[in-house]
C-alpha cells in the first residue's frame, strides 16, 4: 500500500472533541494542514526493479517461505503469512 499525504494533528485534542464536541473535531481535523511523503513514488512507467533473487532475498524473514515480488506495489509478499516484507 503507498504512503499517502497525511494531516498534521493532536490525537489528545481530537479525542476530547470527539467527545464533548464532535461537530468541532471535524472541523479541527479538516484544518490541519498536511504533510507531504517523505519518499516519493517513482513516476509512472518508470518501475523500479525487483530486488535480486538468490542469498535469502526470496525468503521470507519470519517463515522461510518463498516470496513472491507483486510489481504493482514494488513490493515482497509472503502468501503464508499473507503480510508484504
Amino acid at each position: 500500500m503507498p504512503d499517502t499525504d497525511k494531516r498534521e494533528y493532536s490525537l489528545g485534542v481530537l479525542i476530547i472533541l470527539v467527545i464533548f464536541c464532535w461537530p468541532a473535531a471535524l472541523i479541527y481535523y479538516y484544518t490541519r494542514p498536511m504533510v507531504k511523503r517523505s519518499v516519493p513514488l517513482p513516476p509512472p512507467g518508470m518501475a523500479a526493479p525487483p530486488p535480486p533473487q538468490g542469498l535469502g532475498y526470496n525468503t521470507c524473514p519470519t517463515c522461510g517461505s518463498p516470496l513472491r515480488y507483486i510489481q504493482q506495489y514494488q513490493r515482497w509478499y509472503c502468501d503464508k503469512e499473507q503480510k508484504y516484507v
